[in-house]
């Protein structure tokens, strides 16, 4: 057996369509063509191709593989600089707008919670409560974040959720319900503007459920038209990376100070987030 070059085949077939060939054997020889295209394009079979391309497909999305949480604190303190992840704001609380990274703030709470109860093996569903818990501390920013902005689509606080994986819960309704939500669109509730992934950028086909690029294009879209002085709070470094541009970041303890320096209200939720005592609050959600 002998490989022939692909241009012959080109070639050959122009020629053999030019002297009349009949129609009935213009298939077979396109389907010889086919059969030859990938030894002369590539060295191996074309299922060892496909596996190899699919492989590099995965390698070069824009989300890194799981990291241990402890590793990914020291790459978001890395990204930053440690002082700026709990440094206080630059200007006035009025006149700052913030974006909270929902999901990546609960599990920083969950580690919390690990270092305070270290005998209890806690297993959560950070799609079910924890979303709530997280809104209802936002709640209490409103009240001394973006009183004197410039004029804006959506809220002076803004909280962002993923979406659940499929392919990591047996839940499907719940599925279904965030998919519905990320269609409607940001929300503005009770003082708050909720978002979710999926809403401006589809990465349902890679199967990333981050919110990281709806983060990225509201930030920028926000400060297309006035100067802002906006905020991310995130727990993720890359996010955190990216966001420098459109914001200033702070990571999960400036929340957790804000938190505790709003009073009892503020003390309350943040009990809530770290899971040491019931949420009432969530029956108003």
């Amino acid at each position: 057996f002998f490989i022939i070059p692909r241009r012959f085949c080109f070639v050959m077939l122009q020629r053999a369509s030019r002297c009349g060939m009949p129609s009935r054997f213009l298939p077979t020889a396109l389907l010889l063509l086919a059969s030859l295209w990938s030894s002369t394009t590539f060295a191996g079979s074309g299922e060892e191709r496909c596996r190899r391309s699919v492989v590099q497909r995965h390698s070069a999305l824009p989300s890194a593989p799981p990291v241990p949480f402890g590793a990914a604190r020291q790459r978001l303190r890395d990204a930053t600089g440690a002082s700026e992840l709990t440094a206080p704001l630059p200007w006035p609380p009025e006149t700052a707008e913030i974006m909270v990274d929902a999901h990546s703030i609960i599990q920083w709470y969950w580690n919390e919670t690990l270092e305070i109860e270290q005998d209890l093996n806690l297993v959560h569903d950070k799609f079910m409560f924890w979303p709530g818990r997280v809104v209802n501390a936002a709640k209490l920013l409103v009240r001394r974040y973006g009183l004197d902005r410039p004029p804006s689509p959506w809220s002076p606080v803004i909280v962002v959720f993923d979406l659940p994986d499929p392919g990591m819960t047996w839940n499907g309704k719940q599925v279904k319900l965030y998919r519905n939500l990320a269609r409607q669109g940001p929300t503005i509730h009770d003082g708050l503007t909720f978002a979710w992934s999926n809403t401006y950028v589809d990465t349902s086909a890679s199967e990333m459920y981050r919110c990281d690029r709806e983060v990225l294009y509201m930030l920028e879209m926000l400060s297309r038209p006035y100067p802002r002085r906006q905020v991310l709070v995130t727990a993720d470094p890359k996010l955190a990376e990216q966001a420098e541009l459109f914001s200033l970041v702070r990571g999960p303890e400036w929340f957790d100070q804000e938190l505790q320096s709003l009073g009892q209200e503020g003390q309350a939720a943040r009990e809530a987030l770290l899971g040491l005592k019931e949420d009432n609050s969530l029956e108003d959600l």
